[in-house]
């Protein structure tokens, strides 16, 4: 239900583009049935008037369940929590003071981020990339073009056959249900190598120049939204166990780009 080729598109190194081939589903449909899986999910955000930057992007070690934050001003301290689990079920998980943790965070952008090595390192690989997809293309196409040709005369061939009475419904409908998934399976790789790379190019040089400047960007940000787009964008996940970040998780490219400095059990303080 959520495959972008159906409606006309690829998915390349975790970007969706425009494919070379004609869309099965129309786009309005697919859109509605994104909609609605995104209505049936659970949606966690920022409620109310009070902003917590890391709301969201927080698990639990323990229990696995996504932490909320809540503001005491009571006790004039804001905290991270693990949300009860169905049927009331607390976890052992203390509560985490928002200060501490958004410090963590902020050392963890440190740790990470590409230095101008890296970064170097990451464009060239980038570009020996872009040549690679241009060798295959030019090797690779012609022969799938062929090959689909070839698939679609034998396509025509069966139909023929089959009105002629010299084939049983059943066998031609096996046969039908075979050679469409050939087509189709030769047509996303002929969208998959007839990807425009040029703008891909440009989007993951973009996200190496993030990658390389993440404090700057967090520091620079003119709004808490902002910082918090800029993590959204890097982290999928950021587990916490004992008050520490244990796990993360990043989001593509950035998966590709920085490296993973947090082992099991142990924590960024």
């Amino acid at each position: 239900l959520s495959h972008p080729f159906y409606a006309g598109h690829v998915r390349y190194r975790g970007e969706v583009r425009p494919g070379a081939h004609p869309a099965i589903v129309p786009q309005d449909l697919f859109d509605r049935v994104q909609l609605v899986m995104r209505r049936r999910r659970c949606a966690v955000g920022d409620k109310g008037s009070k902003f917590f930057l890391l709301r969201g992007l927080l698990f639990c070690g323990r229990c696995g369940a996504r932490l909320t934050a809540e503001d005491h001003p009571n006790k004039r301290a804001a905290y991270y929590r693990c949300i009860p689990a169905l049927g009331g079920k607390t976890c052992e998980e203390p509560y985490v003071p928002v200060r501490q943790l958004d410090a963590q965070v902020g050392a963890l952008l440190r740790f990470v981020e590409l230095t101008p090595e890296r970064k170097g390192a990451a464009v060239a690989a980038l570009e020996r990339d872009a040549a690679i997809k241009d060798r295959a293309r030019a090797a690779e196409e012609p022969g799938l073009v062929a090959r689909r040709e070839k698939l679609v005369r034998d396509l025509l061939k069966l139909g023929r056959a089959y009105v002629a009475s010299d084939m049983p419904s059943e066998e031609y409908r096996e046969l039908r249900r075979a050679a469409d998934v050939d087509i189709l399976n030769v047509d996303e790789l002929l969208a998959l190598l007839r990807v425009d790379f040029t703008t891909v190019l440009a989007e993951h040089e973009a996200a190496i120049d993030t990658a390389a400047s993440l404090t700057s960007f967090m520091a620079l940000a003119t709004s808490d939204e902002e910082r918090k787009d800029t993590l959204r964008r890097v982290f999928r996940r950021i587990v916490i166990e004992n008050k520490g970040i244990v796990g993360i998780e990043y989001n593509p490219p950035f998966d590709l780009l920085l490296e993973n400095p947090i082992k099991a059990g142990s924590e960024m303080s």
